[in-house]
């Protein structure tokens, strides 16, 4: 099933939320239609909308919906008149690299070709960006590494080949025999997590080779959930045109720059470790402190000196918790601060807790120092702002029927 939303298009140029649905194809409206009539307004379908732009705004297809008296102007004027105003109403596409893809028509089957920075891969046609992700996730990881965490029973399996158990198993991956059309459905938090991860792998993959150290570190259950957020954490600044740099440092006190143009950044990432959580032991405790001010105090250490410092926390909580707002010590780290940091940007992306098909959002805040010893462009907050406000959405750039996620075909 598909998900539709349905968006009415104001005076302003703006959209209202009218609801949403779910239909079996992507294609059951088209521009024109009219939906109803009630006290002489027709409600008519002034453009549909898919993809990215549809993603956005966290639907499969977006159905901008026109409310025109029944005696106006003609259909054709009125179809001009609507294509004007939705292109002007419509979101903005995600931020990311540029999706590319070549077909290759002179040969049976026909591959898809698909760039990654200086290497070109050869992959079925009917394969989705998505998979293509999944799949060049587990080649950087390695085949050794995939067939030594599948020997294991699933409970002593890495957690990342748990997401792809709960992803083969996923309703949204089942083919079926009858209609021949993959069952698209909602996935649930562990399998979004997977997704996400992937995708920040290939958008950093895009702006450098990932270092031995990082995929490494991606095996290891120890450094997993760090070497995660910090991957998560450079990645927003790949989808943005940034160079980034990993720069060894002391066991635990990795710094990492990002430069693009004559700006250049660095930052430190740290993920809060809880008991319960991926790999940690224990029981989790929804009343855990934060301890927000311990890791910061930590990231400060790996400041390089001599340009901006952002400082990434995730605070590691279940989405459906209290607001990030609201986690105790999170207002009070903001009373500890000193001039050695630029920023200090507090996260929550903890969709590996969930098993619900409607994952919420991810939650952040971004603390500017007002008196930073070194400045970033204005232009490059307003980016961040964005590219934050639209993390977790991964889209298909050519929706196709879906894979089974096999890692080495």
């Amino acid at each position: 099933m598909f998900h539709y939303g349905h968006f009415v298009l104001c005076e302003n140029g703006r959209l209202a939320p009218a609801g949403d649905d779910w239909r079996l194809t992507l294609d059951s409206y088209k521009l024109g239609d009219r939906l109803a009539t009630k006290d002489g307004v027709k409600a008519m379908v002034a453009d549909v909308i898919k993809g990215q732009e549809a993603a956005l705004n966290e639907v499969d297809v977006m159905i901008l919906i026109e409310e025109r008296q029944t005696k106006e102007i003609s259909p054709s004027d009125w179809v001009k008149h609507v294509r004007t105003r939705s292109a002007a109403a419509r979101p903005r596409r995600l931020t990311s690299w540029p999706h590319v893809h070549a077909d290759v028509h002179d040969q049976m089957p026909q591959p898809k070709l698909r760039p990654v920075r200086n290497k070109i891969y050869a992959r079925p046609h009917d394969e989705t960006l998505q998979d293509f992700q999944i799949h060049h996730l587990f080649w950087l990881l390695g085949k050794d590494w995939f067939y030594f965490e599948t020997a294991k029973p699933l409970e002593q399996r890495h957690i990342i080949m748990r997401w792809r158990h709960e992803l083969n198993r996923s309703p949204a991956n089942q083919v079926s025999a009858i209609v021949r059309r993959v069952l698209q459905a909602p996935q649930i938090g562990e399998t979004k997590a997977l997704q996400v991860l992937a995708n920040d792998v290939y958008q950093l993959a895009q702006a450098l080779d990932a270092p031995s150290q990082v995929v490494e570190r991606l095996r290891n259950t120890n450094e997993f959930q760090a070497v995660r957020y910090e991957i998560l954490v450079a990645s927003l600044f790949a989808r943005r045109g940034f160079q980034i740099e990993f720069i060894d440092g002391r066991k635990k006190s990795r710094i990492y720059c990002v430069s693009k143009g004559t700006e250049r950044i660095a930052f430190a990432a740290k993920s809060r470790y809880r008991p319960g959580a991926l790999f940690e032991s224990g029981a989790f405790a929804d009343d855990a402190p934060a301890e927000i001010k311990r890791l910061y105090e930590s990231a400060l250490g790996q400041n390089p000196g001599g340009l901006p410092f952002m400082v990434f926390i995730d605070v590691n909580l279940p989405l459906t918790q209290v607001p990030i707002n609201g986690v105790r010590e999170t207002m009070q780290a903001f009373d500890h601060r000193i001039d050695s940091d630029t920023a200090l940007i507090l996260t929550n992306f903890g969709w590996h807790f969930s098993r619900s098909p409607q994952s919420p959002s991810g939650e952040f805040i971004i603390a500017r120092h007002e008196k930073a010893r070194y400045e970033v462009a204005e232009e490059t907050w307003t980016q961040l702002h964005q590219t934050l406000s639209e993390y977790g959405l991964v889209t298909n750039s050519h929706p196709a029927p879906r894979r089974n996620c096999e890692s080495f075909t």
